[in-house]
């Protein structure tokens, strides 16, 4: 396996090495992995990489957005 050049996600904040970091591959692949389990390293195509990021950034949108206020349907009088 060729030596990797592993870069911390911005988006990583940990300050014990809690961190995911990504190392391009020769031959147009990303690697990724989680800084406490260096040894699992998970490949995809930049494609594939892109569409995983739009993805988590959606669900974090998701997530982070205000709830919107929902009411009760109000039942007619007489209703079960």
């Amino acid at each position: 396996m060729p030596q990797l050049v592993w870069r911390k996600s911005s988006y990583s904040v940990g300050q014990d090495g809690d961190c995911v970091e990504v190392a391009p591959h020769p031959g147009g692949l990303i690697r990724v992995r989680e800084s406490d389990d260096p040894d699992f390293i998970l490949t995809a195509s930049p494609t594939a990489f892109a569409g995983l990021l739009r993805d988590l950034k959606r669900d974090i949108k998701a997530k982070t957005a205000p709830a919107a206020h929902h009411e009760a349907p109000r039942r007619a009088a007489g209703a079960p």
